[in-house]
C-alpha cells in the first residue's frame, strides 16, 4: 500500500502504521527513529501484542508538521538576523 492509498482509507480516522510507513514518512532509518525516541524527540510507539509495535499515524504527522512550523521559526529568525 502506497502513502496515496493509505491517506484516502484512514483520511478520517487514527490508525496504528508500522515501522515500514513511518521510515518512507519522516525520511529516517530505523536506527535514527528509536536514537531520536530515546531523546524524546519522536513519538512512542504503542504496543499491538507481544513483538509487535507501532506508531499512530496522528502523532507522525503531528511530528512533521512540528518540524516544518520549527522550521519556518528558524528561517524567521534568520532574516531577523540579517
Amino acid at each position: 500500500m502506497n502513502m496515496i492509498e493509505l491517506e484516502k482509507m484512514v483520511s478520517d480516522q487514527d490508525v496504528i502504521i508500522g515501522i515500514k510507513t513511518v521510515k518512507v514518512m519522516v525520511n529516517l532509518s530505523r536506527a535514527t527513529i528509536y536514537r531520536e525516541m530515546n531523546k524524546d524527540n519522536f513519538p512512542k510507539q504503542v504496543k499491538q501484542s507481544n513483538g509487535r509495535v507501532g506508531w499512530l499515524l496522528s502523532e507522525i504527522r503531528a511530528h512533521i508538521k512540528k518540524l516544518a512550523d520549527q522550521r519556518g521559526s528558524a528561517n524567521d529568525e534568520q532574516e531577523e538576523a540579517a
